[in-house]
């Protein structure tokens, strides 16, 4: 629903008015809490940023990736599979994602996008996949590719213990938090080189 409404007098004396969009309550809060979370979201993977720069240990950078995933995008595992250079590396914060290694999605292109299971009970196109992480106890999972212009580096696995929880924007801000992490670790990873 579109209003006009007066918003003051001019320097002249004329009323000028405003063309505004009215939104209702819940759209407005939708609103602000998007627009606090980007805020977090913006200020989190800053310091994040803060925190590596520097680092030149890949498992360090992996680490922190953790952390950070963890508490930012509220998951309650947190696995990542580093398949570059040519080491296989699995870090998991709350430590039941270690024995999926050999079950994890790879990605192959590198137009990857990140793969959303909402519910690893219900049929999905991954069901070894979709079957190992409920055994853990996880109905949600995303796994995303930390991929850089250069190259691969491994998949950003994000799991929860409810399922439909990687939607539209917790997936959104994931996927950029993953691009975040590869840049870190392709730095981490030229400056040891």
């Amino acid at each position: 629903m579109e209003e006009f409404r007066k918003i003051g007098k001019t320097s002249s004396g004329l009323v000028a008015s405003q063309k505004r969009t009215v939104l209702g309550e819940r759209e407005l809060n939708e609103m602000l809490d998007l627009e606090k979370t980007s805020q977090t979201f913006s200020r989190q993977v800053g310091l994040m940023a803060l925190d590596l720069h520097g680092v030149s240990d890949s498992n360090e950078v992996v680490r922190t990736v953790v952390k950070y995933a963890s508490s930012l995008l509220t998951c309650h595992d947190v696995g990542v599979l580093l398949t570059y250079p040519t080491v296989t590396y699995a870090s998991s914060y709350g430590g039941n994602g270690r024995g999926l290694i050999d079950k994890v999605p790879t990605f192959e292109a590198r137009e990857s996008e990140a793969i959303a299971i909402d519910d690893t009970r219900v049929g999905t196109e991954l069901p070894e996949w979709s079957s190992a992480v409920d055994q853990l106890g996880f109905r949600s999972v995303a796994s995303l590719p930390l991929l850089t212009n250069r190259r691969l580096y491994g998949v950003l696995n994000l799991f929860h213990r409810y399922p439909n929880v990687f939607k539209d924007r917790r997936l959104a801000f994931a996927n950029l938090f993953a691009m975040h992490s590869a840049i870190a670790l392709a730095t981490s990873m030229e400056e040891s080189a």
